[in-house]
């Protein structure tokens, strides 16, 4: 708001929010602004959840009626993450932190929705913050290693790229995979450094295969959202191509939601410089949140990504099968390649392949694997073409 309107006019809304909360709760409770956007109600007496819960919907609700700000309307929601005493906490802290622990989980969950504070969230918070002191040695000893996945083409049957993902060898716990680590990396500050690390290594890798033979061979890599923070991420890109030789149109960055929601030139400017050298700009998971077509026209997408959720349930769900039309009519309408995540069957093949999806990758065409593996897909691939 204080970006699109001034901050004069983010004053106003907190001020009105203020006031919303204050009328949503008893005259004897204290509302107070902890800094930000983030507020706290202490509601004394209360010790039923039910009651608590009551509360907290009629706050959410308060909050999100649209407001008239100098002919604007705006829209805002809140998340409110819930504790009682002294079930949750006996000091101020302990209330304060596991409250900060519930509000996190309302975010994650959806955003615009109240969650109470259990034991099993401040397990996950120490499991994470226990990740974040071994990120370390991890990045240090070369814990950390890059997989790949065939993408094909549907029409010829061909290897045409490959998505980078990354895979941590961990000492004690084996090969871990993103889902046990990435969210606890991404809100660290070794995310930018590791991201960065994850670009030079696949752009040399397939560098290497393109050498080998690999014709017009394309490599994906996800970005995290830390490597926009310090405004340098075009440059280095850019600095990564030059020192591995890589053609900038055998690149591809990846980009999620929780990205694109943050629209703001840190964010749009380096997209559109790197698109301008010729490199490809995915939107990942595609039609799983809240991006907006408009984003689609604002951002420099060149590829959806059909998401793995639609493609496994679509020879079984009129809805899903729907949602995956829609976003190859998308996809074509604005001009953009599409490809399909998470063919795992012949069926789901031949069904994107009718609906006229080009491009898919899934374990029907390969796991993740070592570059070692993927190498040797590759070279049996380029025996078998003929001469």
């Amino acid at each position: 708001m204080n970006d699109s309107l001034g901050h004069a006019r983010g004053d106003e809304i907190l001020v009105s929010v203020a006031k919303k909360i204050q009328s949503s709760v008893r005259a004897g409770d204290l509302v107070a602004r902890m800094g930000g956007d983030e507020f706290a109600v202490l509601l004394p007496g209360v010790s039923d959840f039910k009651l608590a819960a009551e509360t907290a919907e009629r706050i959410i609700q308060e909050i999100s009626q649209a407001m008239i700000v100098e002919e604007h309307q705006i829209n805002i929601s809140a998340s409110v993450g819930m504790v009682l005493y002294p079930m949750h906490g006996i000091t101020a802290q302990d209330l304060l932190t596991s409250a900060d622990l519930a509000l996190y989980q309302a975010k994650a969950e959806g955003r615009n929705c109240h969650r109470f504070f259990t034991r099993e969230m401040r397990e996950i918070f120490q499991a994470k913050h226990a990740f974040q002191l071994e990120f370390i040695r991890a990045y240090e000893q070369c814990e950390f290693e890059v997989f790949y996945q065939p993408q094909v083409n549907l029409i010829t049957n061909e290897i045409i790229g490959a998505e980078a993902l990354l895979r941590w060898r961990h000492p004690q716990k084996g090969l871990l995979g993103p889902g046990a680590f990435l969210a606890a990396l991404e809100r660290g500050p070794w995310a930018e450094r590791i991201g960065d690390w994850v670009v030079e290594t696949a752009c040399r890798q397939a560098a290497e295969w393109c050498e080998a033979g690999a014709k017009n061979f394309r490599i994906s890599i996800n970005l995290f959202s830390a490597q926009f923070r310090s405004g340098t991420l075009a440059q280095k890109i850019e600095q990564v191509l030059a020192r591995t030789g890589l053609d900038a149109g055998l690149l591809e960055l990846e980009i999620t939601e929780n990205i694109i929601l943050r629209y703001d030139e840190n964010m749009l400017q380096p997209l559109k410089v790197l698109r301008d050298a010729g490199i490809g700009i995915a939107f990942d998971d595609y039609g799983t949140g809240y991006a907006s077509l408009s984003m689609l026209k604002n951002y420099p997408v060149t590829r959806l990504k059909i998401d793995q959720t639609f493609v496994r349930a679509m020879c079984d769900s009129p809805p899903d099968a729907a949602i995956v039309r829609a976003i190859l009519y998308l996809g074509k309408s604005f001009g953009l390649n599409v490809i399909a995540e998470g063919v795992e069957t012949m069926k789901q093949c031949e069904r994107l392949r009718n609906k006229g999806c080009e491009e898919a990758q899934g374990y029907l065409f390969g796991h993740p694997m070592m570059a070692e593996d993927f190498t040797q897909q590759l070279r049996a691939q380029m025996v078998s073409e003929p001469r």
